[in-house]
């Protein structure tokens, strides 16, 4: 998008949040049926949240929004780092 110029005014995301050492620990229905690229958020559940908040500022209109799945263990540090970066 950003190559043409274009931006949205809205993304949906369900990424993966869970913290690698707590995949192992998830319900079977869940570990079965997902692949763990899915699941995997890395070491702190953020590496790919932080990554699609920074290309998200990038892509959406002013007062655009951008919704997305996450666990509340990381919900404050999170904030914190997204609002660093704004």
């Amino acid at each position: 998008m950003q190559k043409y110029g274009l931006q949205t005014a809205g993304i949906v995301s369900n990424p993966p949040y869970i913290q690698s050492d707590n995949i192992s620990g998830l319900q079977a229905e869940v570990g079965r049926h997902e692949p763990r690229l899915a699941l995997d958020g890395g070491l702190n559940g953020m590496g790919v949240l932080l990554h699609l908040c920074n290309g998200a500022a990038l892509m959406l209109k002013p007062a655009g929004f951008f919704i997305f799945e996450i666990v509340a263990a990381i919900y404050f540090q999170l904030a914190a780092k997204a609002i660093a970066m704004c």
